[in-house]
């Protein structure tokens, strides 16, 4: 991957936003798996 597609991804606000939300919602599910687990 060339940097200045890097580039263009951190630039793009709705990329970031949906990426962040990909990472909130596998750490919930994460932290719930764990909870239901333990």
């Amino acid at each position: 991957m060339r940097s200045s597609t890097i580039r263009n991804i951190l630039n793009d606000p709705v990329v970031l936003q949906r990426g962040l939300g990909v990472v909130l919602w596998a750490a919930l599910i994460l932290v719930l798996l764990t909870n239901a687990g333990a």
